[in-house]
């Protein structure tokens, strides 16, 4: 069903450069999906297979209607739209390493999605189409649960063409990575941090591509 912020019939004018219509004529959402997984276990090597494919076709999808006066001034109002789909596949790999005293796993997935809708702006309307790439890593150790290190790394590439040549093609490139590192010399007491990084190659002027964001704790 549409969200409740987009049938709200008042107008939301907190913005005045940003003003925000709802619109309670707007019909329900109706989905047509397909999905299909496959997951495997093999016991004597501690490995992991999963696999996933889905396909999504919508009908009334919910966009987003804009125009943009000669003040600069945006309203938005939602509307109907047909010919929404989506359509993407996933896959994982897992390997552990168990002792008693000690357990490592090394995780690598990877993503894929395509997504396809409308944009409206000033009464011009264009399709466009979306895909996206996000492999990922991960390894995790356990010693004994006396000491943790959790280490990932992502990398996202998605790439968005307008059918219109009003509309500028967009590329976006993201980096992520976590380090988590917990010690418990006793039951009692732990010890942790973590590190997180991202870089976003389409920062707006003025702001950082990249950064970093550290945390750390000593409980008792």
């Amino acid at each position: 069903d549409p969200a409740l912020a987009n049938l709200q019939p008042l107008v939301d004018n907190t913005n005045p450069l940003f003003i925000r219509e709802g619109n309670p004529n707007l019909k329900p959402l109706f989905n047509n999906s397909i999905s299909l997984g496959v997951r495997k276990y093999d016991v004597k090597k501690s490995l992991t297979y999963n696999a996933n494919l889905y396909g999504t076709n919508t009908k009334n999808a919910t966009i987003i209607s804009r125009t943009i006066d000669v003040n600069g001034v945006q309203k938005s109002v939602p509307i109907n739209a047909e010919g929404t789909w989506s359509f993407g596949n996933s896959i994982s790999f897992q390997k552990d390493w168990k002792t008693t005293d000690k357990k490592i796993s090394l995780i690598a997935s990877n993503n894929v999605s395509v997504n396809n809708s409308y944009v409206l702006v000033n009464q011009e309307k264009s399709k466009f189409q979306s895909f996206q790439i996000r492999p990922s890593a991960e390894i995790r150790i356990n010693l004994n649960d006396h000491f943790e290190l959790n280490q990932s790394y992502s990398f996202s590439n998605s790439k968005s063409t307008y059918l219109s040549e009003l509309f500028t093609d967009q590329k976006l490139l993201f980096h992520d990575s976590r380090s988590e590192i917990i010690i418990r010399p006793t039951p009692k007491f732990v010890i942790e941090s973590t590190l997180d990084y991202r870089y976003n190659s389409n920062s707006i002027p003025g702001l950082l591509k990249d950064y970093y964001k550290f945390n750390a704790a000593i409980s008792y």
